[in-house]
């Protein structure tokens, strides 16, 4: 799983990131933010070729610098944020076209609700 939090885009296994987030929820009501989280799976599965640039994609951003602003005086920068990069990722499926530096969690979830279903939450 390729996930973009400071201080850079990196892999982390799917079962590690699943364990620190079950933790993140069972903190105590003192030490812990509201927040909300959920897997979704696509409804059609992708295919090969699809998961081939979708890798590639993600592959070539590892270490690429978490950075909340992506523009800076009319240039992007070389930062990237969570939902930046997931909808970077999905679009090069060709499914989506994504928001870049516009794109929040937000609008990235209305993006995919066409053709992804919530799986499971917290």
């Amino acid at each position: 799983m390729y996930e973009a939090v400071p201080p850079c885009v990196h892999k982390v296994r799917l079962a590690d990131y699943l364990k620190g987030m079950e933790a993140k929820s069972h903190k105590p009501a003192s030490q812990k933010r509201d927040f909300t989280w959920f897997i979704i799976q696509p409804r059609v599965p992708y295919t090969p070729a699809q998961l081939a640039s979708m890798k590639r994609h993600a592959e070539s951003q590892l270490g690429r610098p978490y950075m909340l602003r992506g523009w800076w005086k009319g240039h992007e920068v070389r930062g990237i944020f969570c939902s930046q990069l997931v909808g970077d990722i999905i679009e090069e499926s060709g499914k989506i076209k994504a928001g870049g530096v516009h794109e929040s969690p937000a609008s990235l979830y209305k993006k995919l609700l066409a053709f992804y279903d919530k799986q499971s939450g917290v």
